[in-house]
């Protein structure tokens, strides 16, 4: 042993080469030897340094959390996730006075580890397991204790740190974990502290709160006022969570400018989010101010309903609240516009941009259309508009536009009626163009006849024919010149408010148009009119399908239209080429009454047909693309077996008969002859109200498929509602009703008659 000892500690020397025993690397070595595997993928080695490093009391204080973040991504990669939470508990017992270390092991229990596992044997393993054994759980709510308990932990270290700017961004992110899944819907929860001096048990659910679900409006006190998150004087003295993530935010607030200026905005988006007039829409309200402009009629004397938005001032809102929409006035503690304005005022950073343009949007949703253009122009003015997103949003406030509602297909013969909603210009001209839709259609065929390997769904799409004249600009479909020209004076409303009129179109033949109006010194809107004097319906039939052809206007039958059916199928080949299409076509005419019938062999399922009728005197409609179904759709609903139970009487005493009947049969009204349940057996059973069976007989199904029995009641009956069954087999139960058995008399009465 001294020769080794020896040797060990003398150089030796042989070729010239000399041997000395290697010190054992440092921690910083190790750490670079743990990133190099990481990143080579050798998660397993990985694991073991950062291990080794992270649970040791040793490891450097600012090297703690990187060692365990990346241990716990090794685990993850592995598919080992089942040891992350016992290896992330040695590393907390290891380090608990490490703030920073604390926090990251708290950001880790809420930043995407799976939320679930399964209990086996009394003990839990997270994330997925195989063999199918075990109680699955979910820890939402208990990941989010435990985080809160460290960072509860963490905050005596923290107050003592030097370092601001680590110290604002603890803060935050504890307000984060303490607003989590409060938002919205959710923020009732924080009016409850929640308990940080243990751990709730595992949630056999996932919890019904982090669904969203329907927002109900802010929380409300007993007398119905809103509820405010006041600020406690310290964490422990807050007696909810909401006066905990306000103390977060004030304790933020005082690490930097930039952090009090971050906190504000925080602060005064969620009230926004509370009781920003927005909140309305999820009543039904929507669209522009919450459709209150979309007509003249928006001066009601409403003073909390959408209409009223207008009339507000900034220190007042309409918001939905858990109790109704309510219109009342802010307390300047929660007042988020003067938050906002006092942000936007400061004129510096990313928040002060922030507020300028949440104080724009939230005047639009007001209908404060001018104190909204105001802000759009004092953003760009002082930060700037690279993208020209700001213009855009300012040009819809205060430039000249116009938009057509949607229209539905007008008949022929009569001038067409078109509604504009506009805002601020004072003319409009318009153009009417006719569409030549036969070319259109003709075309598409002769794309789908040509047999591209991949059909273009936008090259056969029938349905947007504004689409391909609009945006795709197939301007070889507009027949020439305009078929008519004219113009509107307008007057529009103050303050950029929309202004709904009526315009009548000069054009009575039948066709499509596209009617094109453009406002002056504003925007260009187009809508595809459709004046019609032919409409095809189409119904399906039992094994086929119906077709009925009429004038759009009286309802009459056309005959002898030519209906034709052209059909396509893209088929997978398998060999190369995607797909194959194949092709079908054939025409009928209607019959005296405008009709069409096609079986379920005529025209295939598997195909898109386009339907087009056809007169000798130019009727022209079409249908398409669309399938052709012939099923047995009906067949489940009309041949559904029904069974009819009556008693004589709907109460029995103990001691009486019950005497019942029963009627079986199929729901087919037209159904002739005998009952497809007549001279059946049928096995009749009934039920005590403790669910035991007192009577089981057979009996046989007259012609009409009824029949009738009786069922002496005992002494003892038991009181309650028995249950009287048919079954055509063991356990093969059709139907029944039930009937009750209770001790009564019938009720006793006066009638007192004074004649005169």
């Amino acid at each position: 042993m001294k020769l080794i000892a020896l040797l060990a500690l003398v150089t030796f020397l042989s070729g010239g080469v000399y041997f000395a025993m290697a010190a054992d690397p440092s921690p910083a070595e190790r750490r670079d030897s743990a990133d190099s595997a990481f990143k080579k993928g050798n998660f397993k080695d990985a694991f073991s340094l950062y291990q080794e490093l992270a649970t040791s009391a040793d490891d450097e204080a600012g090297k703690v959390p990187h060692d365990l973040t990346r241990a716990i991504q090794c685990l993850e990669r592995l598919g080992r996730v089942d040891e992350i939470d016992d290896f992330r508990e040695k590393v907390i017992a290891a380090h608990p006075h490490n703030w920073r270390l604390l926090e990251t092991a708290a950001e880790s229990y809420l930043g995407g580890n799976e939320s679930f596992g399964f209990i086996i044997a009394g003990k839990f393993y997270r994330g997925n397991h195989r063999g199918g054994d075990g109680r699955q759980v979910y820890t939402i709510e208990r990941d989010r204790i435990r985080a809160l308990q460290l960072m509860q932990q963490a905050l005596d270290d923290v107050e003592k740190d030097d370092n601001k700017a680590d110290r604002g961004t603890f803060y935050f992110a504890l307000a984060d974990m303490l607003m989590n899944a409060r938002y919205g819907g959710g923020a009732w929860q924080l009016q409850y502290l929640s308990d940080l001096s243990k751990l709730p048990d595992y949630e056999d659910g996932y919890p019904a709160y982090m669904y969203g679900g329907q927002n109900n409006g802010a929380p409300v006190n007993a007398d119905g006022t809103p509820v405010y998150h006041t600020i406690p004087k310290s964490w422990k003295e807050a007696a909810t969570d909401g006066q905990r993530w306000r103390w977060c935010l004030v304790q933020a607030a005082e690490m930097s400018p930039v952090d009090a200026s971050r906190a504000q905005f925080i602060f005064a988006s969620f009230l926004r989010e509370q009781f920003g007039v927005q909140t309305m829409a999820q009543y039904g309200y929507g669209g522009r101010a919450f459709s209150g402009p979309s007509s003249d009629d928006d001066t009601k004397k409403n003073e909390s309903g959408p209409f009223a938005v207008s009339t507000l001032g900034e220190d007042e809102t309409i918001a939905r609240l858990a109790s109704g929409i309510k219109r009342f006035k802010l307390p300047a503690e929660f007042d988020f516009i003067h938050i906002f304005q006092t942000l936007s005022d400061n004129g510096k950073g990313v928040y002060a941009e922030d507020a300028t343009n949440a104080l724009a949007s939230l005047f639009e949703n007001r209908q404060q259309y001018d104190r909204a253009a105001e802000y759009w122009k004092q953003s760009i003015q002082k930060f700037g508009d690279p993208h020209s997103n700001k213009k855009q949003q300012l040009d819809q406030i205060i430039g000249n536009w116009a938009s057509f509602e949607p229209m539905e297909t007008e008949p022929a013969g009569n001038d067409a009626v078109a509604w504009l909603l506009f805002r601020n210009g004072k003319q409009v001209s318009f153009e009417a163009h006719e569409i030549d839709v036969p070319k259109l259609l003709g075309d598409i065929k002769a794309y789908i006849k040509s047999k591209p390997a991949q059909l273009d769904w936008q090259s056969v799409d029938v349905d947007n024919v504004g689409f391909r004249l609009v945006e795709k600009n197939e301007l070889q479909y507009i027949k020439g010149k305009p078929v008519a020209q004219w113009s509107m004076e307008l007057k529009p409303r103050e303050k950029h408010f929309d202004r709904r009129v009526k315009v009548t179109i000069p054009v009575n033949k039948a066709g499509a148009y596209l009617i094109i109006a453009k406002m002056a010194d504003g925007n260009i809107t187009r809508i595809v009119l459709w004046h019609a004097d032919t409409a095809i319906v189409k119904k399906t039939l039992d094994n086929g399908s119906y077709y009925f052809v009429a004038d759009a206007t009286t309802g009459q039958p056309i005959a002898k239209a030519n209906v034709e059916y052209f059909g396509y199928q893209q088929q997978w080949t398998g060999n190369g080429q995607n797909y194959q299409i194949n092709l079908k076509n054939f025409a009928e005419n209607t019959d005296a009454d405008g009709q069409v019938k096609l079986t379920k062999n005529q025209a295939d399922a598997n195909y898109r047909w386009l339907i087009t009728a056809t007169t000798d005197d130019g009727r022209f409609a079409y249908l398409g693309f669309t399938g052709i179904w012939g099923g047995q759709y009906y067949d489940a609903a009309y041949k559904q077996e029904k069974v009819y139970f009556i008693t004589d009487r709907p109460v029995y005493r103990p001691g009486d008969t019950a005497k019942f009947k029963f009627w079986l049969g199929q729901a087919q009204y037209d159904q002739q002859g005998t009952s497809p349940f007549a001279n059946k057996a049928f096995t009749v059973i009934v039920n005590n109200p403790k669910g035991e069976k007192v009577m089981e007989k057979t009996f046989t199904c007259d012609q009409f498929g009824g029949f009738d029995g009786e069922f002496p009641l005992p002494r003892d009956a038991t009181l309650g509602q028995f249950q009287c069954m048919v079954q055509r087999a063991p356990n093969n139960f059709m139907g029944g009703g039930s009937f009750r058995v209770e001790e009564y008399k019938k009720p006793e009465f006066e009638v007192t008659v004074d004649a005169p």
